[in-house]
């Protein structure tokens, strides 16, 4: 049961990541054709920083789908997406080295994602909090 139970842990990880690569897709394009500034910074270091941020956060989930893609080649599985559109075999990429190497790869790059988006939260939380911070000082309650 424990080995059944890992395989469908492990269909639904690739299925969330095929969710994921798309949506990813779609947002890099929608960010291409519609970019805006939605956000209004209180100093140039941390408009810098938010930006820096996204780029880091960007890069790495585009990272990821690229490891996660060459796991699956690395192991001989056919890739495909959804089961609706397969790609074919490359017997060239089907090797233990390449799925050792991007599966400890996007292992990695998983927990350094989980630092950045740490760090986008705190952002988001200051973006929220530091209006009320301002309205105390201004106020005097401080």
């Amino acid at each position: 049961q424990n080995a059944a139970e890992r395989i469908m842990v492990e269909e639904l990880h690739v299925i969330v990541g095929e969710v994921f690569a798309l949506l990813l897709m779609v947002r890099i394009v929608w960010i291409c054709f519609h970019f805006e500034e939605r956000t209004v910074f209180d100093q140039i270091w941390q408009k810098h920083l938010a930006h820096t941020n996204y780029g880091v956060l960007y890069t790495l989930m585009v990272l990821l789908a690229v490891t996660g893609i060459t796991t699956v080649l690395g192991s001989g599985d056919e890739l495909s997406l959804f089961g609706i559109v397969k790609l074919p075999y490359v017997e060239a990429l089907h090797h233990p080295d390449l799925k050792y190497y991007s599966k400890e790869t996007h292992r990695l790059l998983i927990y350094v994602a989980y630092g950045f988006l740490g760090l986008h939260t705190c952002g988001a939380i200051w973006h929220w909090v530091s209006p009320y911070i301002g309205f105390l000082k201004r106020s005097g309650s401080e």
